[in-house]
């Protein structure tokens, strides 16, 4: 940690090693001008020893630098910490594991904490009172209750209570911030941004081991419950070539899923990391986002959209708040699957030309996560000053 720079907790929803979502990306932009203490969810001792089907690694413990600007504190908890009594113990030992953490931090470096970052529904800002504090909802979690495992009743007053202790409110979409922006003292909305490759030059998709012909129609992401796998399968029944890129949550449509990377014309490479996935949007013509049409959905701000986009190609996607948000003709937007593969049909049909790469890029550069990362630090800094 480097003197000068605003010290920023950031109790996040996800741990540090699981698939980077909005969480691990805009730390990773924030990193450049302030400190983070990147505080991952309480781990149960059964979960620390047992593989996850998420991604998430589960590696480290306690203290550990793991990258420039940014230490992480792992807080591993009795198990059961999902039931009532055992949840509240989790979230108080988490509490005490942050405060040690940060005043490690104070006696070495000799400043305040600037701002403290919750994101997703725990009570930990007690933790550190005097800092500026932020509720960012990253998701709409009572609309994902069931997909958490968690009650929605018990989500929305979590939700409710942190967003009422927030010196500032800040959600992914409109709809997000809607919700609880008469409780907390300032608002912001904030979309998830993308990564920009530094080349969007096609290559074969031989070039990258994989078997399919070009044109490549490809979906990055987790293949879980919030993808409407019929419109995979309607894709793949118009004979396109369809690359699937991201680990498969086992729970999620096991037969259906087994069955559409069996076919001739679908190619499943599983979780990859950032600078492979980049290569094989490359050797793709069109990325797709076929999203079910939930209220947990709606409500998000699809990360893979962005990044479509930022490597130059076209998007198709169901309809969602976040595409009429970006406003352009470069993402076609389906809700049936018949719509759904023929726009993907007539997007993989157009030339890939510079002038239309470059168009898609220079859009998707007015939404990187730095540039995010710029308007969540201006927000703290004018929260601050009004204190």
């Amino acid at each position: 940690m480097t003197e000068g720079r605003p010290f920023i907790v950031w109790c996040a929803g996800v741990h540090w090693d699981a698939l980077r979502g909005t969480d691990r990306h805009l730390v990773a932009a924030l990193s450049e001008r302030a400190d983070i203490l990147w505080v991952d969810p309480p781990l149960s001792i059964v979960r620390k020893v047992r593989p996850s089907p998420h991604g998430q690694q589960n590696e480290g413990f306690g203290v550990t630098e793991v990258a420039a600007g940014v230490t992480r504190l792992t807080v591993v908890v009795p198990p059961f910490s999902s039931r009532p009594v055992m949840r509240e113990a989790a979230s108080g030992l988490t509490r005490i594991a942050i405060r040690w953490a940060v005043n490690r931090s104070r006696i070495r470096r000799a400043r305040p904490v600037s701002a403290m970052v919750i994101t997703a529904p725990d009570p930990l800002f007690g933790a550190i009172p005097d800092a500026t504090r932020v509720y960012f909802a990253t998701d709409d979690f009572t609309a994902g209750a069931e997909l958490l495992g968690l009650p929605a009743v018990r989500l929305q007053r979590l939700e409710r209570k942190l967003a009422r202790q927030a010196d500032l409110l800040v959600g992914v979409s409109d709809a997000l911030v809607d919700r609880y922006r008469d409780l907390a003292k300032a608002n912001l909305v904030l979309p998830n941004g993308c990564l920009m490759p530094r080349d969007a030059a096609p290559v074969a998709p031989s070039s990258l081991g994989l078997t399919l012909p070009g044109p490549l129609a490809t979906v990055v992401g987790q293949f879980s419950h919030r993808i409407d796998i019929e419109l995979l399968e309607a894709v793949a029944d118009s004979g396109a070539s369809l690359l699937l890129v991201g680990p498969h949550d086992p729970t999620y449509e096991p037969c259906r899923f087994k069955a559409l990377i069996q076919r001739a014309n679908v190619e499943w490479v599983d979780q990859q990391p950032y600078e492979m996935v980049a290569s094989y949007l490359r050797a793709s013509r069109v990325g797709l986002t076929p999203y079910v049409g939930s209220d947990f959905n709606r409500s998000s701000f699809p990360l893979k959209t962005l990044e479509y986009l930022a490597a130059g190609r076209a998007v198709v996607s169901t309809p969602l708040p976040a595409v009429g948000a970006l406003g352009t003709d470069q993402i076609s937007v389906a809700a049936t699957p018949g719509a759904f593969a023929s726009a993907v049909t007539e997007r993989l049909a157009e030339r890939l030309t510079d002038e239309l790469v470059e168009r898609r890029r220079s859009l998707a550069a007015l939404h990187s996560w730095q540039a995010r990362a710029n308007l969540f630090l201006a927000a703290l800094e004018h929260v601050a000053a009004a204190e």
